[in-house]
């Protein structure tokens, strides 16, 4: 637990430092005359960005591996937690230059059913992957479990 609370401490530390860059809201693509205009000059124009984000993360389904019973076991809404991690964005069409999330990957800590009182045996670190924002998914480990590795499935919003 104290190495928890040590690395959470240089998280938190480490976010400070760069805070600019975490609330710094996604700027929009170049408008169609732009590109054009970047085109005719011989510059591409930017067509993705990447940004740090933080993310809420909702484990609708997991499949907690059991060495016991030699098999996965389905648990239903198990976890919720927040998470950070990076972002990527395009435009949402050739006309329309606001950035649209269609991917990231994120660190997080699902701190089972109850966020406020957080159960310890139910606390999950997990590796996020999240397709168009909503849908995420990804592996989880559980520190105070017998069964510890599973792979979740939900949802989630990227702020």
């Amino acid at each position: 637990m104290r190495k928890l609370i040590f690395i959470g401490i240089i998280a938190l530390f480490a976010m400070t430092v760069d805070a600019q860059n975490f609330f710094k809201s996604v700027e929009s693509f170049p408008t169609i005359n732009e590109r054009y205009s970047m085109i005719s000059r011989g510059i591409t124009p930017l067509v993705r960005k990447m940004n740090w984000r933080f993310d809420a993360a909702i484990s609708i389904t997991e499949f907690t591996w059991s060495s016991s019973l030699k098999k996965f076991t389905p648990q239903m809404f198990s976890a919720v937690g927040p998470a950070i991690g990076v972002q990527w964005y395009r435009p949402t069409s050739f006309d329309d230059p606001t950035p649209f999330n269609v991917g990231g990957i994120s660190a997080a800590v699902l701190l089972g059913k109850n966020v406020y009182e957080p159960d310890l045996a139910a606390v999950k670190i997990a590796v996020v992957a999240n397709i168009y924002q909503y849908f995420k998914f990804g592996p989880t480990y559980t520190p105070q479990a017998i069964d510890k590795w599973g792979m979740f499935f939900g949802g989630g919003v990227t702020f």
